[in-house]
């Protein structure tokens, strides 16, 4: 009868646990990964989709307000906004509190002005 040599790790349905841990380990590893991208596609989806339905709410003058926001790291005092969009006081007043009625933005007090602070859910990343 022929003599067998020393058993090796992986004949015979026999593991190391060192083998079994690293296998686990990667798999898991693997998972959490998935889970992690479909976590950020989804969030990316989801703020795109919030984008285009405020951009079909919204009308051109009010996106002119929110790309001024946007240029200036998303916050401008109002009077700032009337010199930058060259709109009328007035005007800009009335689509602040109808952004603002929306949850575009925000309106804080600032002096003899308002600061005006676009939300982060909004703003361009």
């Amino acid at each position: 009868m022929p003599e067998r040599g020393p058993r090796q790790a992986g004949f015979r349905g026999e593991s190391s646990p060192l083998i079994l841990s690293i296998t686990f380990f990667g798999a898991l590893v693997s998972i959490l990964a998935g889970i992690s991208m479909i976590n950020m596609l989804r969030a990316k989806e989801t703020h795109e989709i919030k984008r285009e339905a405020l951009d079909s709410m919204i009308m051109d003058d009010e996106k002119v307000v929110i790309m001024e926001l946007e240029n200036s790291n998303g916050e401008l005092t109002q009077s700032e906004l009337v010199r930058k969009t060259s709109l009328s006081k007035v005007k800009v007043h009335r689509i602040i509190k109808r952004l603002e009625s929306l949850g575009v933005l925000t309106k804080y007090p600032y002096g003899v002005t308002n600061k005006i602070k676009l939300e982060k859910r909004f703003y361009r990343e």
